[in-house]
């Protein structure tokens, strides 16, 4: 392989680590301030489903209608 090839593609592929690892954090970044945001609303919201016991609904009740 020509040197001048494999340096061009060392170069390539620490650009590519680079890009990714910036792309890894911005992510953690963002979720990290998204949960800090909306963590007064989505707390109560957990409690509250912790506590509510699921309704079990049977699908003969259902009724289905046509659009006609």
């Amino acid at each position: 392989m020509d040197p001048k090839i494999a340096k061009e593609l060392v170069k390539a592929r620490q650009a590519v680590k680079e890009k990714y690892r910036a792309l890894k954090s911005d992510i953690a970044q963002s979720e990290t301030q998204l949960q800090k945001q909306w963590k007064p609303i989505s707390e109560p919201l957990q409690q509250l489903l912790e506590k509510v016991e699921p309704v079990k609904v049977k699908p003969e009740n259902w009724k289905l209608e046509s659009k006609t």
